[in-house]
């Protein structure tokens, strides 16, 4: 079994691909495991998952590190409003995520902890690492000092503040604000849509980086096919 540094270390350089139902048809762990298993012939060395479900069954199909999201402590169930419970974070820990990965933005926080108290939950109580999703570099910066072990750029164009960059791709300048600030590493991620995409993020000094959508997510990838076609179709 890694340890939780021989964890961080095999993320290095490489492509964590997010394994989260993107539709009803798709909502099966069965369908989860194949995605991860035909990423890890491809060459991915980590997943992310949504729920203790499929991190169960795709960190034992696969023996590669797996970051989870609690339920209610790493989701919005309201906009702008996030929970912080550490039975969710062992849930999904005791279901093989060897990563928590947490809501870590400027949010209203309801119930019995605080991110702080979270964190450190996370690491005393259940041993295991702590990815913050954060939208910009100031969310980032708080995370790492309350003792998140990774920061991730997941929230940027997804909160209040940021939602004018969700149309300009990647935002490889938070990246780059992150990697130059923090002493931790930092994971690209959201809209991270082609190879080139990934190697700039690399680029600007991200530790690894995530890619759900342009992979797990055929009704997104068909659609821009279909949308291309049809726009042929009517003479543009």
């Amino acid at each position: 079994m890694q340890s939780l540094q021989e964890v961080i270390a095999s993320l290095r350089g490489g492509l964590i691909v997010s394994v989260q139902p993107a539709g009803p048809a798709l909502d099966r762990a069965e369908i989860m495991v194949a995605f991860a298993l035909e990423a890890q012939r491809a060459g991915c060395v980590g997943y992310r998952t949504g729920n203790a479900r499929d991190t169960r069954a795709v960190a034992a199909a696969t023996g590669l590190p797996v970051m989870g999201i609690p339920q209610d402590g790493g989701c919005h169930h309201e906009p702008g409003v996030v929970t912080y419970r550490l039975e969710s974070a062992r849930e999904i820990v005791e279901a093989g995520a060897a990563v928590v990965a947490v809501e870590a933005s400027h949010c209203e926080v309801r119930g019995p902890l605080t991110l702080p108290e979270f964190i450190r939950g996370i690491h005393e109580e259940l041993g295991a690492l702590v990815m913050a999703d954060v939208s910009c570099r100031e969310e980032g910066l708080r995370a790492v000092e309350y003792g998140a072990d990774l920061v991730a750029t997941t929230l940027s164009g997804y909160t209040p503040s940021t939602a004018h960059l969700r149309e300009r791709g990647p935002d490889l300048e938070l990246v780059q604000a992150l990697a130059q600030a923090v002493d931790v590493p930092v994971i690209a991620e959201g809209r991270y849509h082609t190879g080139a995409q990934a190697a700039a993020a690399l680029r600007a000094g991200a530790y690894a980086v995530v890619v759900g959508t342009a992979i797990t997510n055929p009704f997104w990838i068909t659609q821009g096919f279909v949308q291309a076609m049809q726009a042929v179709g009517r003479g543009a």
